[in-house]
């Protein structure tokens, strides 16, 4: 499987996509956990 893959992988839109989508769910996950600790933790809240 490796080595099919790695023939087609020329073509940059391949790995585009599920490198997008791995992007946007760390982020979001890093934007969700920073959201609730500053919820949670009082003496993290920005003034």
């Amino acid at each position: 499987m490796i080595r099919e893959g790695a023939a087609r992988f020329y073509h940059w839109w391949v790995a585009a996509g599920p490198g997008l989508a791995i992007l946007s769910v760390a982020l979001a996950a890093n934007f969700l956990c920073d959201g609730i600790r500053d919820l949670l933790d009082p003496s993290s809240r920005r003034r």
